[in-house]
């Protein structure tokens, strides 16, 4: 990777004053490198990226349970037409057996004993 070209404004972003980059490059005897930077802008804003970091933290949180809430309401919809197609299911079989009794009540009676010769 190559490293970006440091210029003024690069310096004011990442929070170090032209004198504090100059100190910084006379004890490195070098340009620091991004990390470097990136690793001086995080001391020197710690509150700031501890509130960036937490919010990120909270989002995602945030996030994860939005979707598995999500996920489990779409598995209870599942499950609830599920249980409404067996309960119709099981409608038409009582409706199908409250037939069949009806029509079996109404045949005639018949002998059961043992038939005489």
């Amino acid at each position: 990777m190559t490293e970006p070209a440091i210029t003024p404004e690069l310096i004011q972003k990442h929070g170090l004053t032209p004198d504090e980059f100059a100190r910084i490059e006379t004890i490195l005897g070098r340009r620091p490198t991004l990390r470097q930077r990136l690793r001086a802008s995080m001391r020197k804003y710690r509150g700031l990226y501890t509130l960036g970091a937490t919010s990120t933290t909270a989002l995602l949180i945030v996030g994860a349970l939005g979707v598995r809430s999500y996920l489990a309401s779409r598995a209870e919809r599942a499950r609830s037409v599920e249980r409404t197609q067996l309960a119709e299911r099981l409608g038409r079989d009582a409706k199908d057996i409250e037939l069949l009794l009806h029509t079996t009540y109404q045949l005639p009676m018949h002998d059961v004993r043992r038939e005489r010769d």
